[in-house]
């Protein structure tokens, strides 16, 4: 996977560095609840998990802060 214009520090929810890969997998893990959007959303994880079993997050920083030079 690769996310383009991505501007967050890879921390965990401790503040230790994480690495991409780590990234992805966080943004993988099922999250709590019972409404229709959680599991909605946790179903998409779920298949994306079962589907690529072998995973990689490789991630491009924005290029340049003013729109107008994109």
């Amino acid at each position: 996977w690769v996310v383009r214009d991505f501007s967050l520090k890879l921390h965990d929810t401790y503040g230790n560095p994480i690495n991409s890969k780590d990234y992805l997998d966080s943004a993988l893990s099922e999250q709590k609840g019972t409404s229709d959007s959680t599991e909605s959303k946790n179903r998409l994880r779920r298949m994306i998990c079962s589907f690529f079993k072998d995973r990689d997050c490789f991630t491009m920083v924005r290029p340049t802060e003013e729109e107008k030079d994109l």
